[in-house]
């Protein structure tokens, strides 16, 4: 039984396709009865399909309704049911004002000729070099596209939604205006017409938009596992206010979390047995970084994602663009880093964006959201030629573990996969037991200790003089704040952890690990670690 209290307002509208205006409907009469019942009312009294039968219905308790009619938009065998009703009405969205740059109005052979007097500079330090690189770019960004502002109302468009869409669109309202203004045949012929064409783009555009992200990522999987968890489940954006006082408090509850677990991993008494250092290689010492020519600059810029970080002075679109421009900067300060040893703080700077985890999660609760940090372009570039030097030093000195898979070529989630399962079947066929632990080690890469890293670098892997002091320097002074639009909180020191959202964390991470990694390998026990998480 439905219990329905009158001062509770109730609508219900749809098509019921029930013909509740034939007399000889034995079902309509049924439904009417039903509705009578339970105090509701039916509102509709004229016919709502092309075919003459009322089937779209309106019906209330106690809702006030007036002006109630239908009319044929011309888009559908069914019509329109237009009503005015005394309710209050819901809040609109709020408004903000944004700040933005018209990049596309910029002149590329004038933005070209500036960027080359720029790169011809010459600087005496790296962090010179990089200072005048960040106060250089955006003065120039700031003459060729000043900032603007705007007040505007977000509502975020598909990303598949094209500017021929939106054309159509408005034509679609221009027809449907002439239609309500004159009522023609030939009017609503035109409008109907247009409506299907519309609907058939749409459906088009959005098909070849997912098509041609999915052909474009054959053979890898991550990004289309990353397209179809976007279609089924929609980010959810969190409705936190963007204040100062949210920013501290995001980083402060973030900070102290990592505190609590490095003080508890200091505290265990197993953790000495862990830190105990593989016996090193006989292999020589890698001491010094190759210097890299502007053609695997280029190469490395050409191949790296057009992201962008709020720290950056020149948007990542322009940068690749003007690459021939700038490129001798850049190949200038990656050497001079890698010659000196010497990493600039402003690369050492992330941005943290809190990102909510869940729709059915508490937004007011801190834990429901992941610290997504956002690092600098320019960051990236020297990470990637150092990443690749570090790799080709410890593939050739055999110092990856052997069943060690996250972060390595040709190693993923899949073949740890193969692995356990054939390791498991050859057990049960041989008649062993058979027990399988896997751990979960929360904010691993946040908790790295950075000391405990350096002496693994130096005894185990060998890292000396110039490529020892340019991680240690990349490792240590790093700063971090929270950003919420442009609420911004404190600057926090980072004392441990490798960085999120870099190039050289996941290896750094894996090196880290190489003590653990040797004492399972030992006992034929597969090793596999991934994404911020280590799993054994």
């Amino acid at each position: 039984m439905i219990f329905l209290h009158p001062s509770v307002p109730l609508i219900i509208l749809g098509d019921f396709n029930v013909h509740v205006d034939s007399p000889s409907c034995h079902l309509a009469d049924e439904f009417l009865q039903l509705l009578d019942c339970l105090n509701l009312q039916q509102h509709v009294d004229v016919p709502t399909h092309s075919r003459g039968h009322t089937l779209d219905l309106v019906i209330t308790n106690s809702v006030p309704i007036s002006n109630l009619f239908a009319y044929d938009l011309g888009v559908s065998d069914h019509k329109v049911i237009s009503m005015e009703l005394s309710l209050s009405c819901s809040p609109t969205k709020a408004k903000r004002q944004i700040r933005y740059r018209d990049l596309h109005k910029i002149n590329a052979d004038t933005l070209s000729k500036d960027l080359q007097n720029l790169s011809s500079a010459e600087c005496s330090s790296v962090t010179e070099s990089v200072d005048f690189y960040n106060k250089s770019f955006d003065s120039l960004l700031n003459v060729h596209a000043p900032v603007r502002y705007r007040t505007v109302c977000f509502s975020c468009s598909a990303p598949w939604y094209t500017c021929l869409l939106r054309k159509m669109k408005t034509t679609g309202r221009v027809l449907e205006r002439r239609l309500l203004a004159s009522g023609l045949t030939v009017h609503k012929q035109a409008y109907r017409e247009h409506q299907k064409a519309y609907a058939t783009a749409l459906r088009a555009a959005r098909s070849q938009f997912y098509s041609n992200i999915n052909n474009n990522s054959s053979g890898n999987s991550k990004q289309l596992f990353s397209t179809i968890n976007r279609l089924l489940k929609p980010q959810f954006q969190s409705h936190m206010e963007a204040t100062e006082g949210n920013c501290n408090n995001i980083i402060t509850f973030f900070r102290k979390k990592v505190d609590t677990f490095c003080s508890s991993l200091s505290s265990s008494s197993a953790l000495p047995v862990l830190l105990d250092d593989p016996q090193p290689g006989n292999f020589q010492p890698f001491s010094c970084f190759s210097t890299v020519t502007q053609q695997e600059v280029e190469v490395i810029v050409r191949r790296m994602k057009p992201s962008n970080c709020a720290l950056d002075p020149f948007p990542t679109v322009l940068v690749k663009s003007n690459l021939c421009a700038i490129n001798p900067l850049i190949t200038r300060i990656i050497n001079h880093s890698l010659q000196t040893g010497y990493v600039p703080a402003t690369l050492k700077s992330a941005i943290i964006r809190p990102v909510f985890k869940k729709s059915t999660l508490d937004p007011e609760v801190l834990a429901n959201y992941w610290p997504i940090s956002n690092l600098p372009f320019l960051s990236k570039v020297p990470e990637k030629v150092i990443a690749a030097q570090l790799q080709s030093h410890l593939e050739a000195n055999n110092l990856f573990e052997k069943f060690q898979s996250g972060f390595r070529s040709c190693h993923s989630m899949e073949t740890a996969l193969v692995r356990v399962t054939n390791d498991l079947l050859m057990s049960a066929d041989a008649g062993f037991p058979l027990l399988l632990i896997l751990l979960d080690l929360s904010s691993a890469f946040d908790t790295v200790d950075h000391n405990i890293l350096l002496h693994r670098l130096h005894h185990t892997v060998r890292l000396s003089d110039s490529v020892y002091n340019w991680l240690s320097s990349y490792l240590t002074e790093r700063t971090e704040h929270v950003a919420l639009r442009e609420a911004k909180s404190a600057i926090h020191n980072v004392t441990s952890g490798v960085p999120q959202g870099s190039v050289l964390g996941p290896i750094l991470f894996v090196l880290y690990m190489l003590p653990l990694g040797h004492i399972i390998s030992q006992h034929g026990i597969l090793f596999h670690c991934y994404a911020d998480d280590t799993q054994l």
